[in-house]
C-alpha cells in the first residue's frame, strides 16, 4: 500500500504519551526580528564591538570592586596640605558612589609614612567612625605649625595621663614637636637636636616623679 510522505511527517511530530518532541528546525530558538533576522531579545541598534566592550568594562569593575580609582588618589605622609587629600578622596567617592566606610578604609589605605604612624598608634575605637571626625582628627594633627614658643607651651601641658601606655604618651608628645619642627626641618643637625632635646625633657617632665626617677637612674 503506497505510504503518503506528508502524513507520515506528520505522525512523527506529533506528542507520544505526553513527550513533548522539539523542533530542531533553523530559527526555532526564538522569535525573530523580522528587520534583522535575529533574535528579538538581542540588544537592538547596538554594535557588536560596543556591546562587548561594555560587558567587559562592568566584568572589571565587577572583579575588582572599583579599586582602579584609588590609583587616582595620591598617598599622604602628613603635613599641611591633607584637605587637598581628603578632598581628593571625597571626589573620587562621589564618583563611585562610595559608602563612607569605602571613604574611611581608602583614607587609611592611603596613609604612609609620618600620617601612617600617627595613625597606627591609635587604638581601635579611638579612629575616626565618619567622615566629619576624621576631617577633625586630620586637622587636629596636622592643621597648623606651631611657633617654638607656641609649641613649648603646648608641650609643658603634656602629661601622662593615668594607665596611659608609654609609647601612646610619647606619640602624643611627637605630634607635638612635629608641628614646631616639620620634616623638612629635620635635615638641619640643630633643628634635630633642638626638637629631639625637648622630646625627652618633655617626656621625663611629664612622667609621675616616681617612674621619672626610675629613668633618670637607669
Amino acid at each position: 500500500m503506497a505510504t503518503n510522505p506528508e502524513a507520515a511527517r506528520s505522525r512523527n511530530q506529533q506528542p507520544s504519551d505526553g513527550v513533548e518532541v522539539n523542533d530542531t528546525t533553523p530559527g526555532a530558538e526564538g522569535p525573530q526580528n523580522p528587520e534583522q533576522g535575529e533574535p528579538s531579545g538581542r540588544a537592538r541598534g547596538v554594535p557588536l564591538s560596543q556591546q562587548i566592550e561594555d560587558l567587559n568594562f562592568y566584568l572589571r569593575r565587577m572583579t575588582t570592586g572599583g579599586n582602579q580609582d584609588i590609583t587616582q588618589i595620591e598617598s599622604f605622609g602628613g603635613g599641611p596640605d591633607y584637605e587637598m587629600f581628603l578632598n581628593a578622596v571625597s571626589s573620587v567617592g562621589a564618583q563611585c558612589g562610595w559608602s563612607e566606610a569605602r571613604l574611611l578604609r581608602t583614607v587609611e589605605m592611603k596613609l604612609r609614612d609620618k600620617a601612617r604612624e600617627y595613625y597606627g598608634a591609635l587604638f581601635p575605637e579611638e579612629r575616626p567612625k565618619t567622615m566629619v571626625d576624621m576631617v577633625r582628627w586630620f586637622r587636629r594633627v596636622f592643621g597648623r605649625k606651631l611657633t617654638i614658643s607656641a609649641g613649648k607651651r603646648e608641650l609643658e601641658k603634656c602629661v601622662r595621663t593615668l594607665g596611659e601606655p608609654l609609647g601612646e604618651y610619647a606619640q602624643r608628645l611627637k605630634v607635638i614637636a612635629n608641628k614646631i619642627f616639620p620634616a623638612s626641618e629635620l635635615a638641619i643637625p640643630e633643628r634635630r637636636y633642638h626638637r629631639n632635646s625637648l622630646l625627652v625633657n618633655q617626656f621625663i617632665e611629664g612622667l609621675d616623679r616616681r617612674l621619672a626617677n626610675e629613668i633618670l637612674r637607669a
